[in-house]
């Protein structure tokens, strides 16, 4: 529990790079379970669910985002199955 606290913590407010088909998005962990700066996501609320599991909430599915230890990067498979990634940006 405590980790996922943490890991809650140090996603709020961060802002992350996006690749999905090729091309590049950014969006932002809100510190409210929003995200924001991605229009396509604006209504996706985000939980953490594990010590490095995170799954975005959208009307009708789940994404799950998967980060490595050092919570820079992440994998997932998109709301429409493609294998995505993310990387935090600095």
């Amino acid at each position: 529990m405590a980790k996922a606290v943490a890991l809650a913590s140090k996603l709020g407010n961060s802002r992350w790079s996006y690749g999905w088909r090729g091309k590049e998005y950014e969006f932002v962990f809100e510190e409210d379970g929003s995200i924001s700066n991605l229009t396509s996501w604006k209504d996706v609320r985000w939980v953490v669910v594990g010590e490095n599991e995170v799954v975005l909430e959208g009307y009708t599915d789940r994404m799950h985002l998967f980060f490595n230890q050092n919570i820079n990067k992440f994998t997932t498979f998109d709301w429409d199955g493609i294998k995505a990634n993310g990387a935090l940006v600095h």
